[in-house]
């Protein structure tokens, strides 16, 4: 079975604030595996700033965050926390990092762990974890997502996502499938696809094709059939193979020869939730998360919505790609506010999986909130803590868990697959051509698609 690389830092893209919501200047890196660190003074008072307040628009998210920050700081009388409503944005990230105007944490997706470490942008954390207290907590698998070969830890993982089959249980049972056995292989998904839009009249299955969705979603289909998309230094394109040949031949047959595709192949992740939701689409690959804008937002009935693990195409290994968001530290912090905020990230993020007096205490305020309580994902911490957290929020539960069972089920044999480490997002940019080709070409030739795709982004990497 293939495993995750532990030099691999990246996943997902700005598709993942979905799961809440649709909507030149180099720091220097502190500290690091190879140097010596000094040794932080944790009685020393110290002052951080973290990001990702909600706004005054979302009176109880933000009354929450805050009383949260009170919270931590009456447990940690030396540490003062200011809360900002800073958000991650590529566009400002440069100019706050030159300006030392970041704030000490930060919310970011999985997809941009790579980039920020090597370009020291992020603090390392290693000793500030254990130091913390955290580094036995954490799911060792998403770790090393978020590390390289020297051991520097760049990020601590707090939420993660395996991408899998969403499905339409009511589409399923319209169709006389088993909304409980949903497809675990390509060729099932066809069958299945075939079969709901020929009882149903709705789009058997659909992708995102758009907006680097469609690269992103080609990059999954070829690592379920075993392939790769660059090399393990990223200085070459591997996909014009057999794994990504045979994944687009079946999407060419599903589209062209049993029209269960649907009329619509230039989707982005927000109309093709809003169809889903709709019961215009019976499945498509996404994210557990996307049940909050499906459900919470577009008010599909919870009961419909299902999830099963990502399908396997051919002889491959069970395989999905991963992503989710991780908490960054400024390259500029001292060795005592790295702690600190790793202590806040702790307490914020992961403290409820251990600690049954606040798991209830947060379900019960989410639950009140009418949010999600709460969707099955990887655990950033392990298994057995998770499945106990379960257990003490289980009177504020207010998601169909069994719906997901199918996916959490395959946690055990599926190994989880970091998106490309070098120019995933420019490279999901050529990869949405090959898709759309593929998907309004009638008889496109998929060798000649991937040959001029491989050219374009060996391009990209040689630069």
């Amino acid at each position: 079975m293939r495993t995750a690389s532990k030099r691999s830092l990246a996943p997902l893209a700005a598709v993942l604030t979905l799961s809440i919501g649709i909507t030149g200047c180099s720091g220097a890196a502190t500290g690091g595996p190879g140097g010596a660190e000094p040794t932080p003074d944790l009685e020393a008072d110290v002052t951080i700033t973290v990001g990702d307040l909600p706004p005054t628009s979302e009176a109880e998210k933000r009354a929450f965050f805050e009383s949260q920050v009170d919270a931590f700081m009456s447990e940690n009388p030396n540490i003062t926390v200011e809360a900002v409503e800073d958000t991650w944005n590529p566009q400002t990230f440069q100019a706050q990092l030159a300006a030392d105007s970041l704030p000490t944490v930060l919310s970011v997706a999985f997809t941009e762990a790579n980039a920020l470490a090597g370009r020291g942008q992020v603090a390392e954390l290693g000793q500030a974890i254990e130091l913390a207290g955290l580094g036995d907590q954490l799911n060792p698998d998403l770790l090393d997502l978020v590390s390289d070969d020297e051991g520097g830890i760049y990020a601590v993982p707090t939420s993660a996502q395996a991408l899998g089959l969403v499905y339409n249980r009511d589409l399923f049972v319209q169709a006389g499938l088993d909304p409980d056995a949903p497809p675990q292989t390509w060729d099932e998904l066809r069958e299945a696809a075939k079969q709901i839009t020929e009882t149903t009249g709705a789009a058997g299955f659909a992708t995102m094709t758009t907006e680097n969705q469609g690269g992103w979603m080609l990059a999954a289909g070829i690592y379920s059939y075993g392939g790769t998309v660059e090399d393990a230094k990223g200085t070459e394109a591997t996909f014009n193979d057999d794994p990504a040949t045979e994944y687009l031949e079946l999407l060419q047959k599903m589209r062209w020869d049993d029209g269960s595709m649907g009329s619509n192949f230039l989707y982005n992740a927000g109309a093709l939730v809003q169809d889903f939701s709709a019961g215009k689409v019976g499945m498509f690959i996404g994210f557990s998360g996307l049940y909050r804008p499906a459900v919470i937002r577009n008010q599909m009935p919870a009961e419909n919505f299902g999830m099963a693990p990502m399908p396997v195409g051919a002889d491959a290994e069970p395989a999905s790609l991963t992503g989710g968001t991780i908490q960054v530290v400024s390259p500029g912090s001292t060795p005592e506010e790295r702690v600190a905020a790793v202590k806040w990230i702790d307490y914020f993020h992961l403290k409820k999986f251990t600690d049954e007096k606040l798991a209830v205490a947060q379900a019960e305020s989410a639950a009140a909130s009418a949010q999600a309580v709460t969707v099955p994902e990887r655990p950033a911490i392990s298994q057995e803590a998770y499945d106990q957290y379960f257990e003490w929020i289980q009177p504020y539960v207010n998601v169909p868990l069994d719906n997901f069972g199918t996916y959490t089920a395959a946690f055990e044999k599926q190994s989880l697959l970091p998106e490309p480490a070098v120019k995933a997002q420019e490279i999901y940019a050529e990869l949405d051509v090959v898709l759309q080709k593929v998907l309004t070409e009638q008889g496109s030739d998929v060798g000649e698609v991937l040959t001029e795709a491989e050219s374009a982004v060996n391009r990209l990497l040689s630069r």
